[in-house]
This record gives C-alpha cells, structure tokens and sequence, in this order.
C-alpha cells in the first residue's frame, strides 16, 4: 500500500491553514503526521489553526483516535491544550470526525471542531 504525507502551511494574521495530502497507514505514521502539524503551528507562533485533511487517507479505526489522544497528552507540549483547530475532513469520514471531536472534548484537549466544508472551519476560527 501506498503511504507518506505531504503538509503546506499557509500563515494568516491570527491562524495558518495546514494542508495535508496523502495516505496514513498505521498508528506511528499517524502520531509523525501529528507532530508535524504541531511543529509548524508553533513554527508559525499562532494558537488557532484550520487542517485541512480533505485529501488524506487514514485508518478508520476508534482504538486510533483514542491512542492518538493518549500520544498527545503524553508527548506534546502542554501549551496545546490551549489551542483552537478546526479540522476539514471529508464527508465519508463523519462517523469518525464525530468520534474524535467528542473523544477531544471529554479529555478537555484543546477547543477541536470538525467541519465538512473548508470554508467554515475558517470562518469558525476566525471567529475564535
């Protein structure tokens, strides 16, 4: 199977928008692509920011979302928990989305938003 990842960042005022194509194939892949989208938020020195996962392939799988929460908590920085991301993914990944904004939530990580359109999910940050 196909794997690797590829992120653009744009910087605006206030957030940047990080575009991320590609394909996700397991857990460790994941936890990298999440890292690397934590570096270029702080590269950038915002605290808000859209992703945009509307071309990336990942796993489905609820055991995942829960195991990428946990490597959050116990391998980035605290000061994520203040941050506001509004995620753009696509609409065959709802039942996952939902998933794992809730699953954000009642663990009090930062205030995560899913969002089927890109351009809400910048105007919800914008909003922030």
């Amino acid at each position: 199977m196909n794997t690797g990842f590829m992120i653009t960042t744009k910087k605006f005022e206030k957030y940047v928008v990080v575009k991320i194509t590609g394909i996700i194939n397991n857990i460790q892949e994941w936890n990298t692509l999440n890292t690397k989208i934590s570096e270029e938020i702080f590269k950038n020195n915002v605290t808000k920011a859209v992703i945009d996962e509307t071309e990336l392939t990942i796993p489905n799988s609820p055991l995942e979302i829960i195991k990428t929460i946990e490597y959050y908590l116990d391998s980035l920085p605290r000061e994520v928990m203040s941050w506001y991301i509004a995620a753009a993914i696509s609409k065959d990944r709802e039942e996952i989305g939902i998933l794992w904004e809730t699953a954000c939530r009642n663990r009090s990580f930062f205030r995560f938003n899913i969002f089927f359109d890109l351009n809400k999910a910048i105007d919800w940050i914008k909003e922030q």
